[in-house]
């Protein structure tokens, strides 16, 4: 385990998620190349502009440098949630259709014995 600092952290953060380009680091998280140099001469950073640019980063590793750069799992916000094909949302579309009509059909029944 590591312990950077934050001098270390961003060249960690610009070869993780730019290819180590300064430039194109700046541009992910749209500010100018100029702050990520005054970053790194004052061996500081904005912390919550990099967790909220920066997907699967270890928020342990931004604050202390100890750890790993990335977390072991993504957050479930990450994770890509699936798209119901056209077909699946008409099936579903169908099914309800189908429960509801039963449901409808039992209420009747009932309706009918007590009567």
């Amino acid at each position: 385990m590591n312990n950077f600092s934050k001098k270390d952290r961003i060249v960690a953060l610009i070869k993780q998620y730019s290819n180590g380009k300064n430039a194109d680091f700046a541009r992910r998280l749209g500010v100018s190349p100029q702050t990520i140099s005054t970053w790194m001469s004052r061996d500081t950073f904005d912390i919550e502009l990099i967790f909220a640019k920066c997907e699967n980063i270890s928020l342990d590793w931004l604050l202390t440098g100890k750890g790993n750069i990335l977390r072991d799992e993504p957050t479930p916000s990450q994770l890509p949630s699936p798209s119901p094909s056209l077909e699946a949302l008409i099936e579903t579309n169908l099914n309800l259709s189908r429960t509801l009509q039963n449901l409808s059909e039992t209420l009747e029944n009932i309706t009918k014995q007590k009567t």
